[in-house]
């Protein structure tokens, strides 16, 4: 079982991922963070929060992707509520996680042989590649 620090570590290292992510597309947009923060709605303080990975309110956080276009990227790392089988969402509300992956093992094999019978080489929209994630660096 993880420590409350190791918790804490995982937590940040997805601020650390997020605010590079934030800073890069903010670059990518030719905006100062003054600019951004004026954008978004936000004060100045705020954008230097997200980008430096320090602690930042989450709804300002959230406001700040939602103005660079990223929440895309993160709403898509998520399962879509919608998208669960009935199985899923059974165990789920019984709080049984096997069930879920042995669930999502069984439809992702379905989803193989189905692929394999069309074209291949097509990606999936509801699934981000590493290779797109906006903090991957070549």
């Amino acid at each position: 079982m993880k420590s409350e620090y190791q918790y804490e570590e995982s937590a940040q290292l997805v601020l650390d991922r997020i605010a590079v992510a934030a800073k890069k597309k903010r670059l990518a947009l030719q905006h100062s963070q003054e600019e951004a923060a004026f954008h978004a709605g936000l004060s100045i303080k705020a954008v230097q929060a997200v980008e430096s990975a320090s602690n930042c309110h989450v709804i300002k956080l959230m406001t700040y992707l939602a103005y660079l276009g990223l929440t895309d990227v993160l709403l898509n790392s998520f399962p879509d509520p919608e998208r669960l089988t009935p199985i899923e969402k059974m165990a789920i509300s019984k709080g049984k996680i096997d069930d879920i992956k042995k669930a999502r093992v069984s439809r992702t094999r379905k989803g193989a042989h189905k692929a394999g019978s069309q074209e291949t080489g097509t990606a999936s929209t509801n699934t981000i590649s590493d290779n797109k994630l906006p903090w991957k660096t070549e």
